[in-house]
């Protein structure tokens, strides 16, 4: 009998206490899950990096693992209408304070703050602050004196194997993305060719970034720079298309006399298509591809025709009381060109790559041209 009573005593705390600790438990994690949802929801109080210093001691990083878990989510809880840009930047800030080498935060913001293309509408706030983050990555993890070489450097082919420029900062990718922001989004090409040519630096990088980096400098109005880029770039992938690089090597030698004096002669544009037909006829013979080499003598071509539009609009000017031409084909027609424009960029909706005149910004540029007529609104437009 007395054991009996014993066992159930023994039960009846058992059984106490296990049902205190469920409600404790169970009050607490309701609290933890409410308090949660609360920051998550409404980050209206976010912690300096100093105080989560003092309060976190040497767990800071787990810390700033775990805010940027809820960064995650509060982007998830306001992905409808873009909400979540309220408080983005601020919690990105926090996280990359927390932790600079957290790349992925870096990248979320630059890819996540600006607004889509086609709801832009002059300056953004979210867009500089986007931009803001990956310069404050440049700060901390990028070798300033490689970066300042590389700002001075002007061939492009060398950047990943001179030893003074080459892999410059921990990844390409953020300066990838700034170039990226800056193109696209704030429509600032000589900008974005500086973080161009630092994300090319890079062994690593794709080699379309060395395109992009020669496009953006012609489209910040230096063409015949970018010119000499893009035939350095065809020369330097020899190794890969020795038929095409060696077209190059001659076309750079043609390059040096036919640009006399800031002017490039119009004849330039023969020798260039030329080499563009000589490289596909090849192709066709020995079935190679001559790869990205190919790529760069079209750009060529393409920048070769941009510089003498600019060329023939500063003739047009002249004779016109300050008017500039709307498009290449109006200087086509009435001679200031002489030469018909032909880009190779052709859709198969019959649409086609047109030089026109922004004239927002006063710089020539590429635009679609549908097969009616219209060109591409600039804000929406691809930039090809």
């Amino acid at each position: 009998m007395f054991q009996l009573r014993v066992i159930a005593l023994f039960a009846a705390i058992l059984f106490s206490g296990f049902f205190f600790h469920r409600m404790v438990v169970g009050v607490n994690a309701v609290k933890f899950e409410n308090e949660t949802y609360r920051r998550v929801q409404h980050p209206d109080f976010i912690p300096s990096r100093l105080s989560i210093a003092v309060a976190g001691g040497w767990y800071d990083l787990a810390i700033g693992d775990m805010y940027w878990l809820e960064t995650i989510q509060y982007v998830g809880t306001h992905a409808v209408g873009a909400e979540y840009r309220a408080y983005l930047a601020t919690l990105l800030e926090l996280v990359t304070d927390i932790d600079p080498r957290m790349v992925d935060a870096y990248i979320f913001g630059q890819t996540l703050l600006p607004r889509e293309l086609d709801e832009y509408q002059g300056e953004d706030r979210h867009l500089n602050e986007a931009i803001g983050l990956g310069e404050k990555w440049l700060v901390h993890l990028c070798d300033a004196r490689k970066i300042r070489a590389i700002d001075m450097a002007l061939d492009i082919a060398s950047l990943p194997v001179d030893e003074s420029t080459r892999e410059p900062c921990e990844t390409l990718w953020i300066p990838f993305y700034l170039g990226y922001d800056h193109y696209f989004y704030a429509n600032d090409p000589e900008k974005a060719n500086r973080y161009y040519k630092i994300a090319s630096a890079h062994a690593d990088a794709p080699a379309g970034v060395r395109t992009i980096a020669a496009t953006t400098l012609s489209d910040s109005g230096d063409p015949t720079a970018a010119m000499e880029m893009l035939l350095d770039l065809a020369i330097f992938s020899g190794e890969s298309a020795p038929a095409c690089s060696s077209v190059a090597g001659t076309l750079k030698r043609l390059y040096s006399e036919y640009f006399q004096e800031g002017i490039l002669s119009y004849s330039f544009i023969d020798p260039v298509r030329e080499a563009k037909r000589f490289i596909d006829v090849y192709e066709r013979v020995r079935t190679v591809e001559s790869g990205l080499c190919r790529e760069y003598i079209l750009r060529l071509e393409r920048m070769t025709q941009l510089a003498h539009v600019r060329q023939a609009d500063e003739a047009y000017f002249r004779d016109h009381d300050g008017a500039h031409a709307k498009d290449a084909d109006t200087l086509y027609r009435i001679g200031y060109l002489p030469y018909e424009p032909r880009d190779f960029q052709q859709l198969p909706d019959g649409s086609w790559a047109a030089y026109v005149r922004d004239e927002e910004t006063g710089r020539w540029v590429v635009r679609m041209r549908t097969p009616d007529g219209r060109i591409s609104d600039p804000r929406k437009a691809d930039r090809y």
